[in-house]
């Protein structure tokens, strides 16, 4: 089997979702022309070309998948991406974090009274750490 460029593989996706999708539809669907594609594609026999008529009466080219074609894709599809796979890094753990932004950041007065005062936990009091009782 030939390997197929990315917008070869476009376009058999294209046409594996639309069957007999004409050539003014793949070209719509990629946003722009593609018959160089469509006539290799064709040559090579990963798509069969039917004459179709359209309800305006102009006779165009339906394309649909052959077997060869639909073998093509899902290898493609399926194929391992040929960018080099790296190991996942591990994390940096230099030096330490002190988690600034969780500290007192409030500027106004007494803002932070209430930590200094026990909390009622189940009937009990539970002083904050540094406070005896």
């Amino acid at each position: 089997m030939s390997s197929l460029s990315a917008e070869s593989i476009a376009v058999l996706r294209i046409v594996r979702a639309c069957p007999l999708i004409t050539g003014t539809g793949i070209n719509s669907e990629m946003k722009r022309s593609v018959s160089r594609h469509l006539g290799k594609l064709v040559q090579n026999g990963h798509l069969q070309a039917r004459e179709q008529r359209q309800i305006s009466g102009r006779v165009e080219r339906a394309y649909s998948l052959t077997d060869r074609g639909r073998r093509s894709l899902e290898a493609a599809i399926t194929a391992p991406s040929r960018a080099p796979k790296t190991a996942p890094r591990a994390p940096s753990m230099d030096g330490t974090y002190t988690c600034p932004e969780l500290g007192k950041t409030c500027d106004r007065p007494g803002a932070y009274d209430a930590f200094g005062y026990p909390s009622l936990i189940a009937g009990e009091r539970h002083f904050p750490r540094g406070i005896a009782c």
